[in-house]
């Protein structure tokens, strides 16, 4: 009996090995393949304030000279049509969440001084209030080459909602960023990162062409992708971690790290989740 149990244990192991070593090796195949990154950032501040999600000016200026130097290109989501042929080389989109006003004050003039563009995501009901862009600030910006797209109407998690909360959210913050910006809004990003298949169906329902959500990975444009994928630049990174984002393979244990982090999401739902990882 006891030698039964024993064996039935290594077999166990084994096959845990087995699986787990298959789960790293699809993980590298994925981060290997080609394609356009797509970056995500949040908040850029002077000085900074501790917080992983708001990197120091002097930081993201070093990345954005590293970026010109090594002859980086940025495209904006609406041009993505113009690539369906080939993934262009050097070529990444730059993201911001929230629409927070430092993305007028500080980030929008940085990337002007280095003759990049960058796509604005924007929570359309804080619009105009204090800390957060305002209608004029957003019609500067897409003047100036930037792009503007929708983070939600009020910023919830969107796949704890019904189907009806959803198209609300969706419509209402396209509606009303098409009427301050006076253009197509095509492009969504879920608040959080995390959407379900109703929050895609939906996206693509209201009229949106792409969703980005936080998973991260390359994506192949020759495939016309709707949902894409995108590494996030945190205040703690070094110049040298932020350069391994850009070779993707770099950043194997990064990407198995958020993929069990998804799993358990999937497993325990956004609110638990969202409990859970801000537990000291």
């Amino acid at each position: 009996m006891k030698q039964a149990v024993k064996r039935s244990f290594i077999a166990a192991l084994i096959l845990l090995l087995c699986l787990s070593i298959a789960f790293v090796a699809q993980q590298y195949i994925e981060l290997s393949q080609p394609g356009v990154i797509v970056l995500l950032y949040h908040r850029v501040e002077q000085g900074g304030i501790g917080n992983k999600y708001t990197l120091r000016l002097s930081s993201f200026e070093e990345q954005l000279g590293y970026l010109h130097s090594q002859g980086y290109k940025t495209i904006l989501p609406k041009e993505i049509v113009k690539y369906v042929q080939h993934n262009p080389p050097k070529t990444i989109i730059i993201s911001f969440d929230d629409g927070t006003a430092d993305h007028h004050d500080i980030v929008y003039p940085m990337l002007k001084k280095y003759g990049f563009k960058g796509v604005f995501f924007i929570i359309s009901k804080y619009t105009d209030s204090p800390g957060s862009l305002n209608e004029r600030q957003i019609r500067e910006m897409i003047k100036n080459g930037m792009e503007i797209g929708s983070h939600s109407y009020s910023h919830p998690l969107l796949d704890e909602m019904d189907i009806s909360g959803i198209h609300y959210e969706l419509k209402k913050s396209k509606d009303d960023l098409e009427q301050i910006c006076g253009q197509k809004i095509v492009s969504f990003a879920p608040p959080g990162g995390w959407f379900d298949d109703r929050v895609v169906k939906v996206t693509r329902d209201v009229g949106y062409t792409a969703l980005f959500g936080c998973e991260i990975g390359v994506n192949d444009l020759t495939k016309g992708p709707f949902v894409y994928k995108r590494i996030e630049v945190l205040s703690d990174l070094s110049l040298q971690e932020f350069k391994d984002l850009l070779n993707p393979p770099k950043i194997l244990s990064y990407k198995v790290s958020q993929s069990l982090k998804v799993i358990l999401h999937d497993l325990i739902g956004s609110k638990n989740y969202k409990k859970l990882a801000s537990y000291p």
